[in-house]
This record gives structure tokens, sequence and C-alpha cells, in this order.
């Protein structure tokens, strides 16, 4: 049995034992990128674009299989690679070590995962003449890096936990080593020595790092670091504990100390009338919801044991006049101070806020119904108020939601809010015995913190203008402030605010400060769909928050859209579909049950199961039969099957539910398109000119424009998309800028495919020479590039086509898109019928297809005709049979469904 070592270095082992002799570098590397992608395996051409990047297709192609012969012989004749499409590891003849970091990880086995971790992926192994690899190795260092420090992280809480101190310093030794300069690192390894009840060696590292960022980086280090070196010195001097758990059984009759060594007057054996008062009416209501609300949230996966899941809910600031306002602000804090708890899920206040119903219930009650509907075992309530000497106490309960009895109570002081709240969340995580944070809570000012929650409240009821305002001031006040930033993205998106674009830089800038859920929740939606961190936040993000229906949702979106299995795309949005419903999510302010069932009807749709989508539209519509989404959605469905009676009674649906009408000219237009109607598509285009459309007539020019495509009336729309000028009569837009891009599809249909070439490749130079380092630009160059491309080849420049397919195949690897690695195929596949060659190109145009009725129709169109070209018709049906049945923006777009009704 062989053993690939790839973490600290690379290796192979027969049997427990070194292979003498082995592989050449280049057969390793091909070894180390095949075993990089797990079970899953690694399609060929993305490992010509690493190992190949400069070389033509067919010598690159020869070159990977001359490869494959080198690696059998230094294996001595074993097979190790599974060859096919795909290449994969055969699991049978080699094992990787690889693979058992990402199974450790997945089943979050962190003490096994950091066992695994032996150093740097491929550490002190390079191809320096093969730059795109060198590139490649270090993206995959820094994600296994990345997984190795949540590991070793998480294990040194769970040894800290369990009382194993010893063990946690060696993990946090570790971690030191990984990152010497990060603040992070040095203050987790300072409280395991501490707790060690090694204080001096956690001020003496605490000195170390500190000269070591002044000598490295020539600056001051993390001012945590003195904060925490204080409070070190302090714990030497006084031996003192500022927050220590209190367990209430009935009214209490003993006397608690708190951390002053005063007697604490809330458990004082001398009742506090108007308090006792107070909790219990708190908990009348508590018990009357629990008997009248008793269902759980139980879909999903089981619940693992370990700490209950907390939310946060009534905090009364007596400190402050204005106590409920105040509280609210004092909830978000703790909240986020909670969620630095490795193992502990908190429920975020956006969730909160989303499940609290509106006037139903009194406050208190409400928000114990939104942590019942959110899926928390317990609720945190209690009061923060002043003491005698000008301090600050905190009084904490753990309320279980269902039965209203109080499970633990907590009491602090301290001399801020910040404080106060820092040493209540140590308190809590000494009483579950989990890891403290290894950094003090960020402080942020009361207007920074009320900014955010008036946001979060204006946003959960439908006011999206307010809500971006609330959040830019807030970001504006606080520039570090992540979630702010994200929601402010988000909300600015929906209002389509010019602050969107550097909300979202700032959001993605800062999320490495936020907490797990935060973080990955930002790269996975703020992150763009297709960049490949966004694809691997959004996998990390499902797996780590399973009952998290905002999590699932942002998740499968993500997934689906970069090719992932369509099973488990379903099955993410069913998850959190039947977690909404149960809870009552998504009825009020952004509806995310709206986002998953459209999520669902679209992954459906792009596999090209109609009657899947159908009946989630059914489904859809039973769950919400007085929103107006589900028939708004299903309109354009039953239009696209021919269904006009069911698309009419959808519509009335829709206006009944909307209050609104439609747009009549976009919608005749749309209806005529999709039903093939000559007249109504005539009435759409000449209502387009009535003089007093202002900014809505460039869509109705691009629906008309269309239209006279269907109706083959290309000089006419040429004449629309260059000059504003109408199909019927004499009129003109005279304010009407040319519409290039609708021209560059006209000369590509009229005979004219240079013009359409070079608009594609001018459109390419427009977008500079940087687009291609990120991700969405590569996506739109990939994509301007296929365009050219097909018309470069229709003119018969094969020249041009075959550089361009060389220069797509490079773009399109580093988009994580599914439409995008495949389009180079498509490209191919043209050549290839260009030289008569329709076995071959049938293949190419089968690889490039990522979606058959919403991709690049002309993919389908193509594939046809070279089916029809090897005399193999039924070949050719489905394919265009599909393309019929895309959107708006499939068929009609680079291609008319008059051609696609000629060739069927």
């Amino acid at each position: 049995m062989l053993r690939l070592r790839t973490l600290g270095g690379i290796a192979l082992e027969a049997d427990g034992s070194p292979l003498e002799g082995g592989p050449r570098r280049r057969a390793l590397a091909l070894l180390a990128l095949v075993a990089s992608v797990g079970r899953r395996g690694v399609n060929r051409d993305r490992v010509i674009a690493i190992l190949w990047p400069d070389s033509p297709t067919p010598e690159a192609r020869h070159a990977l299989s001359q490869t494959l012969y080198a690696l059998r012989q230094g294996l001595g004749g074993r097979e190790a690679i599974v060859l096919g499409p795909e290449l994969r590891l055969d699991l049978d003849v080699i094992t990787c070590d690889l693979d058992d970091f990402a199974t450790a990880i997945a089943a979050r086995d962190w003490a096994g995962a950091a066992l695994r971790y032996r150093g740097p992926f491929l550490e002190g192994f390079a191809l320096p003449d093969v730059p795109d690899f060198e590139r490649w190795v270090e993206d995959e260092r820094r994600d296994r890096e990345s997984d190795a420090r949540l590991a070793l992280e998480s294990a040194a809480g769970e040894a800290s936990g369990a009382g194993r101190q010893a063990e946690a310093i060696g993990y946090w030794r570790r971690l030191v080593e990984l990152d010497p300069l990060a603040s992070r690192s040095a203050l987790g390894l300072m409280d395991a020595l501490a707790r060690a009840d090694d204080r001096g060696g956690a001020v003496s590292h605490a000195m170390a790092h500190a000269d070591l960022v002044r000598r490295e980086l020539e600056i001051e280090p993390d001012p945590a670091i003195a904060v925490a070196v204080e409070r070190l010195r302090a714990q030497q001097a006084t031996r003192a504990d500022s927050a220590a758990p209190i367990t209430p059984a009935s009214p209490p009759s003993g006397t608690s100390l708190p951390a002053s060594g005063k007697p604490a007057k809330a458990w004082s054996s001398r009742p506090n009338l108007r308090r006792w008062v107070a909790i219990g009416t708190g908990l009348g209501a508590l018990l009357v919801v629990a008997v009248v609300v008793a269902l759980r949230v139980s879909s999903g996966p089981a619940r693992p044991k370990g700490p209950p899941t907390l939310a946060v809910g009534d905090l009364r600031d007596l400190t402050a006049p204005d106590s409920t306002s105040i509280g609210n602000v004092l909830g978000e804090v703790l909240t986020t101070s909670l969620s630095r708890l490795t193992r502990l899920e908190v429920v975020a206040t956006s969730r909160m806020l989303e499940l609290t119903p509106r006037g139903e219930l009194p406050p208190r009650a409400a928000r114990l119904e939104a942590a019942r509907r959110a899926g928390a075992d317990e609720i945190l309530e209690g009061e923060l108020a002043e003491t005698e000497g000008g301090a600050l106490r905190l009084e904490l309960r753990r309320i279980d939601v269902v039965t209203g009895v109080v499970r633990r109570g907590y009491l602090a002081t301290a001399r801020d809010r910040w404080a106060v709240v820092d040493s209540i969340t140590n308190a809590i995580a000494a009483d579950l015995a989990l890891a403290r944070p290894v950094d003090p809570i960020e402080p942020r000012s009361g207007i920074v913190l009320r900014l955010y929650d008036d946001g979060l409240r204006a946003l959960y009821q439908y006011d999206t203008y307010a809500a971006a305002r609330s959040f830019i001031a807030a970001v504006a006040e606080d520039s570090t402030f992540a979630m702010a930033a994200y929601y402010g993205w988000w909300s600015a998106a929906m209002v389509s605010s010019p602050e969107q674009d550097r909300l979202r830089r700032l959001a993605l800038r800062l999320a490495d400060g936020a907490p797990l859920r935060e973080r990955l929740l930002i790269r996975t939606h703020a992150g763009g769909m297709s960049e490949p961190a966004s694809v691997a936040a959004a996998d990390s993000l499902a797996t780590a928050f399973p009952r998290d229906p905002e999590a699932l949702s942002r998740a499968a979106l993500v997934l689906g859209q970069s090719g992932g299995p369509v099973d488990r795309t379903v099955e993410l949005i069913n998850r959190a579909i039947a977690i909404d419903s149960v809870a009552g999510g998504g009825r009020t302010g952004p509806c995310r049950l709206c986002e998953s069932f459209s999520a669902l009807v679209l992954t459906f749709d792009r596999a090209d199961s109609i009657a899947a989508v159908m009946a989630t539209l059914n489904r859809w519509t039973a769950l919400m039969p007085e929103h107006m989404l589900p028939p708004s959605t299903a309109v354009g469905y039953y239009l696209r099957v021919g269904q006009e009676d069911l698309a009419r009674k959808a519509a009335a649906r829709y206006r009944q539910l909307s209050h609104q009408p439609l747009d009549s000219i976009a919608s005749t237009l749309t209806w005529a398109i999709y039903l093939e109607d000559v007249t109504g598509m005539e009435r759409g285009c000449s209502a387009a000119f009535d003089p007093g459309i202002g900014e809505a007539w460039d869509g109705y020019r691009w629906l008309c424009g269309i239209a006279l495509r269907v109706m083959g009336r290309f000089r006419a729309a040429l004449a629309l998309a260059g000059e504003g000028r109408s199909p019927f009569g004499n009129g003109r837009r005279a304010d009407a800028a040319p519409d290039a891009l609708l021209m560059a599809v006209l000369d590509l249909e009229t005979g004219r495919p240079i013009l359409a070439a070079d608009y594609f490749l001018r459109t390419v130079r427009n977008l500079g020479d940087d687009a291609g380092n990120t991700a969405d630009g590569s996506r739109e160059v990939a994509w301007n590039l296929t365009l050219a491309a097909t018309a470069a080849i229709a003119a018969g420049d094969t020249v041009m086509g075959h550089r361009l397919a060389d220069s797509i195949t490079k773009y399109g690897a580093r988009s994580t898109y599914s439409r995008d690695p495949r389009l180079h195929h498509f490209v191919r596949g043209l050549l290839l019928a260009w030289g008569g060659h329709h076995s071959e190109a049938v293949e190419q145009y089968r690889a490039a297809i990522n979606s058959w009725p919403l991709g690049y129709t002309r993919i389908n169109y193509e594939l046809a005709g070279s089916a029809m070209a090897l005399d193999r018709p039924r070949d050719a049906i489905y394919p265009l049979q599909a393309a019929l049945r895309g959107g708006l923006e499939g068929p009609q777009l680079y291609l008319n469904r008059t051609e696609i009704h000629e060739r069927l």
C-alpha cells in the first residue's frame, strides 16, 4: 500500500517505508494536485491549466499522458490515479494525509486534525518554471493552514475546558509557531499559561511577543497584549476573580460574595420585592408561552451533545433613562461577546429580530417566542445596575425556553459596560466548560450600536432605505464594524445605492475580525458567485451551522451556482425551508423563505426538471398563499411551457396580492415573445415609443430588439439598436444612445461576424489589465472572449479561435461559476466542427454544457448541428428543446427562437 505525505513536505511510502527512487518532480506535482481535491476528482483541463498553462492544448494533453505514464513507472507500475474525464486517487492503491486531515476537520475531530497537520502543504517543494503551479501551491497552503488554525484553536479550547492545561499550552505553542506575530495566538498562549498557574511565563511570553512585533514590523503590539499583562499582574496580586457563577434554587436564602468581597444585594437574604415581582411576572409569561406553543424546531441534523444553544433576550439597563432602547444595544454587545466562545451556538441578533412577533405578545414574551422559533435551548435575561461605589453590576439568568426553569445565574461587576460583559462571558464559559475568549471584546460606541440596531429593525420591517441609511451612518462612525458594513452592503444593494461596492469591499476586508458565523456569512454572501473563496466559505458555513437557515440558504446558492452536486444543493435549501417554515421565519423583512424557494426553483430549472419546478411552485404557494412572489415567479414558468391560462391566473393573483398593476409594455412584449405572438410583439414595440416614457425605455428597447429578431426583422432591429428608430413608421427616440451589445449580436446574426468579434475584444480591453486578477474579472474576460471566438470562427478565422480558446481556458479556470471553466470546450468544439471532426466536436460541446436550458444555448444549437452532420438526429432533439425552455436571457440573447425552431 502506498502512502503520500504532503503536509510538512512531500514524501512517498510503500508499506510504511520510504519508497526507493520514486517519481520525478513533475509527476509528484501531478500526484499532489490530484490528491488535493480528495475523492471527488479533478478535471483534466484544470490539471493542464495549472501544470502546462502556456502549452497549446494538443501538446499539453500529450504532456499529461506522458507524465501519467512516468508516474506509473516511478511507482513501480502501480496505478495510483484512476483515469477518466476526472482524475482521482485510487484509494485501494494509495492513501494521503490530506484526506485524513480533511476527514478529521469535517468530523470536528479537532485533536485528530491537529495531530495530522505536520507543517505547510508541500513545504520545500517547487516547480520554479511553472508559476501557475507555484500560485496554486500558495493558495492550497493558505487553505490548509487556515484549517489547521481552526483545528488547533478548537483543540486547545476542548483541552482547556476538560482541565488538560498542559495539552492546551501545546496547541497554543503550535499556533504561535504558525504565526509568531499574531496577537490572537499570543493571547491564547498567555491565557493557557495563566490557567496552568504559570502567570510569570504568560507575562514573559507577552514581553517576547511585543519585542518581536517591534523588531519585525516596526509597530507597537496589539493593545490587548498590554491589557492582558495588566490583568495577569493584578491576578498575581489579588488572586481574585471578578465574576462567579451562582446557582439559584428557590428565592436565595444565603449570601453570595462578588469579586469585591462585599455581599451582592441582588442575591442577599433580604428580598427585593420589586425585582422578584418582575421575575415572577416574567416567568409566568414564559410558562404561558411554553404551554401555548410547545413545538420545537426539529428540522435538520440532530443537535450534538454539548453546551445549550443560547439566545439573548430581555436585558434591562437600569442606569439609563431609556432602558428599553439601551437594553437592545446591550443585548447586541452580549451576543457578539458570546459568539467568541468556541463550540457555543448563539442566536444572531438579526435572527432574533426576524422572528420576533409584531404586536402579538408583550415585548419580553415576544423575545422568548423568537428564541424558541430560532431553536434556542435557553434564553439569557437580566439587568444592568449601578453599585453604591459607582461600578456596574450585571445580573444574568439562563432560562429554559420551554419550561421556564432558571438553569443558572451569574453576577459580574466592573467599571464599564464592555468590561462587565467581558467578565460575564468568562463566567458563562467557565460554567459551560468552554475556553475563554483569548482577546477582550472590541469596544464600540453606544451611538454606533444604536445605529446598527436601528438598521436591523428597519431591515426586518421592509424599510430597506432606512436600513441602508442607518448602516451607512454606523460605518461612518466606526469603519471597523464588519457586520455593519455587511448589512450596509446588502441593504444598499437592495436599493441600488452607489455605496454598495465600497461597503462590500469593506465588509470582506473586515471579515477576518468577525466571529466564525459572521466571517463565513460575509465571505459567502458578499464574496461573489465566481470567487473560489466564496465557495470554500459556503461549504464551511453549511457544515459548521447545519441548523441556521440563513447559513444554509446562502451556502446553497453559492454552491449551486458553482456547479456543486444538485442533491446537496436541494438538501441544504430544503433544510433551510423546513427550519424557517416551522420557526415562522421569512415572513417579515427580507423574505428568506422566498429566497430559498426561488433558489430551489432555479436549481431544478438549471437541471431541466420542469416537473420539479412546478411541484416546488405549488409547495411554495401552499406554504405562503398570501405572498405575491409565488404567483409572480410562476407566471414566467407557465409561459415557458405554453400554459397561457395558468399564466393569466397567476398574473391576476399577483395583481390581487401586490395591489400593483403590471408594467403593461414589458408584460405585453414578454408574453408575446414566449408565445411567439407576432401581433402582441408589434403592439408592445409600438407602445414603447410613447413620448411620455422615461428611463424605462432602454428596457423596452431590449425586449423589442429580441422580439424583432424572433420575427426575422433584423434590419429594423439594427435601426432600433443603433439609432433608436421605431420599427413602425419614422418615429425615433432622439436621446437614445446606441445599444452596442445588441448591435454586436445582430452583426453576428446578419453575416457580419468580424464586427461582432471586434466589439467583444474591445469590451475585454476596456475591462483593463487587472480584470483577470480577480475571479469576477476573469469571469467577464472569459465570457467576452468566448463571444469573440464564436464570431471569429463564424468568420473563418480559426487562428484567432485557437488563440482565444487557450486564453479562455486560462481565465475560465479562475472563476468558480459553473459556466466559466467549461467555455473553452465550446470554442474547441467549433474548431473541430469547422474541420469536419463532428464526433470529437460533440464531445467538446457536451463538456461545455453547465445547464441545458439556462446556459449559453448556442452550445445546444451547434451540438445539434454536429449531431445532424453525423446522421444522429435523435441526439439533436433534446438540446434544442431544452434551449426553447430557457428564459429570455437564454435562447433569445445570443440565439433566437426562429433559428432553434428551424433546426429542430
